[in-house]
């Protein structure tokens, strides 16, 4: 086997084998949307500081 062919074959096969890895992952599993009024507990928080640093 030639050098170029080698080398095309080395970058070539691992893109297109992450690339359909990413595929197979993003149709079993789709990325749903972060929702937004499951969690409750999440209170807003009061202006200042996030530490109060008096000891």
């Amino acid at each position: 086997m030639s050098t170029p062919l080698l080398i095309a074959a080395s970058v070539i096969i691992p893109l297109v084998w992450g690339w359909g890895t990413y595929l197979v992952f993003a149709w079993l599993w789709p990325p749903t949307p972060p929702r937004e009024d499951v969690d409750n507990r999440d209170q807003p928080r009061p202006p200042g500081p996030p530490f109060d640093y008096q000891i």
